[in-house]
């Protein structure tokens, strides 16, 4: 009988241990799973929107259920112009960043903000010659620059009460053009226009109270918001749309064992080459959509398109003097890919 009562104490306690082991393994799992929360300033149906939806799948699906990344889009959690100072306090892990509203705390990047630093056409060269420094230059504020993509070409969306598409220079003359910056105000008065500068999110009410007759935007941006309904005059350059893409907190960064950062960057190359894909597709869409809707799309030529690149130049002499040598030597390497 005591034999039996001291078998049964070794088998409750060899349970026991079992057990605990279990917990502590189910513990560490637990632990494993990384929650991080990502913003953007676009609705998920759209492009960019797609993009990044599909950017937090593949995250998931590289890190093995690792790490998760929770979306925020219509800027429902920081907008453009918080999402840097958000990401760099650590209140935002991921965050879209476009280049326009860091710019007042990071100088260096001010050559990208310039319409016309670099054309569409030439986009594929961005990630392997822009993407490198840039990445050098967040690290110095403490971001993590997870790279950029190709967000498709400028456009100007002008109202129904322009009557036209917008072909040259000198049809923007006497025109309030909607900016959304100083540096691209500069090459807006350059072409003969009056900037106002109007936040994404109020673009359509300044157009139905008039404040603005063209906007200018990248047709992504103009389809996700379907502005082409109150601007139906759309005009396509081969200039792209600013520079942007994706910041990290270094706080969330950190939280990543190695495995899990490679996981991360090979996401960021899904997400990139995945924007790319549906690039075309959208255009045709929304060429498609523009005609549905009786609006008018017009892609300028080479020529047309050149006469809008002549304030780049001048333009950038004036970044020289505030950008240092980060932003030289982002303006010598934009010079020659344009």
């Amino acid at each position: 009988m005591a034999k039996n009562i001291k078998a049964l104490k070794r088998g409750m306690q060899f349970f026991s241990v079992v057990l605990m082991l279990l917990a502590f393994v189910g513990s560490i799992q637990a632990a494993e799973t990384i929650n991080l929360k990502l913003s953007y300033p676009v609705p998920s149906t759209g492009m960019i929107g797609q993009a990044y939806e599909y950017f937090a799948t593949a995250v998931k699906e590289e890190s093995q259920g690792q790490v998760v990344v929770q979306t925020y889009p219509s800027a429902s959690l920081v907008s453009d112009r918080e999402a840097l100072d958000a990401v760099r306090k650590g209140n935002v892990d991921i965050a879209h960043n476009m280049v326009a509203y860091s710019t007042q705390t990071i100088k260096e990047l001010t050559p990208l903000e310039v319409p016309g630093a670099y054309l569409a056409s030439n986009y594929s060269l961005i990630h392997e010659k822009v993407d490198p420094i840039v990445q050098k230059i967040y690290a110095k504020y403490g971001v993590r620059f997870l790279g950029s993509y190709n967000p498709g070409t400028l456009t100007f969306d002008a109202a129904k009460k322009v009557k036209k598409v917008i072909k040259s220079p000198d049809d923007m003359k006497g025109l309030s053009i909607r900016s959304y910056g100083k540096w691209p105000s500069e090459a807006i008065m350059g072409w003969g226009g009056t900037p106002t500068t109007v936040p994404l999110g109020d673009v359509t009410v300044a157009l139905d109270r008039g404040t603005i007759s063209v906007i200018m935007t990248g047709w992504i941006i103009a389809d996700s918001f379907k502005i082409h309904e109150q601007a139906p005059y759309i005009t396509f350059l081969d200039i792209a749309t600013p520079y942007q893409g994706l910041i990290m907190s270094e706080k969330a960064w950190s939280q990543l064992n190695d495995q899990q950062k490679e996981a991360v960057g090979r996401a960021v190359k899904r997400w990139q080459s995945y924007a790319e894909q549906i690039l075309n597709e959208s255009l045709e869409k929304y060429k498609q959509t523009l005609k549905n809707a009786g609006g008018t799309g017009y892609f300028l030529s080479k020529e047309e398109n050149s006469a809008f690149l002549k304030v780049v130049d001048p333009i950038m002499e004036k970044v020289k003097q505030i950008s240092g040598p980060g932003g030289e030597e982002l303006i010598r390497v934009l010079a020659d890919l344009r």
